[in-house]
């Protein structure tokens, strides 16, 4: 896949973040969900039950992100560029350790066009 690059990344009050890529595509995420899907190896590896998802022969995929107990009222208390290729959080609930790859908040777009061409393995 080829480098994923924002055109804007804004913040939708309390609410969640919107991207706009450079090739037009709009992606809208709630909190929750963002941090339901904290790219971590720790979330990473409760997402797959348990199962070592970084080695050779683990498993694929974003996995099942309701294993994560997340409250509705997640908030972000900071986010911060890294470099320019992620984003990265620091959750209300002390979750701080995704980097968050703006190839992978593309691949996590939850919007229904998105979700209808969805290749994902969960």
């Amino acid at each position: 896949m080829r480098q994923q690059q924002p055109k804007t990344i804004k913040r939708l009050g309390n609410d969640g973040l919107q991207i706009v890529w450079k090739d037009g595509h709009e992606s809208e995420y709630t909190y929750p969900y963002l941090r339901r899907m904290c790219p971590c190896a720790e979330c990473s590896t409760i997402r797959h039950r348990g199962q070592d998802v970084h080695s050779l022969f683990g498993p694929e995929g974003l996995g099942d992100p309701d294993q994560i107990f997340v409250p509705a009222d997640t908030q972000p208390l900071n986010l911060e560029l890294v470099g320019r290729y992620a984003i990265q959080f620091t959750w209300s609930d002390g979750h701080s350790t995704g980097i968050y790859s703006f190839e992978t908040l593309r691949e996590i777009c939850p919007c229904s066009q998105c979700i209808s061409n969805d290749e994902r393995k969960m």
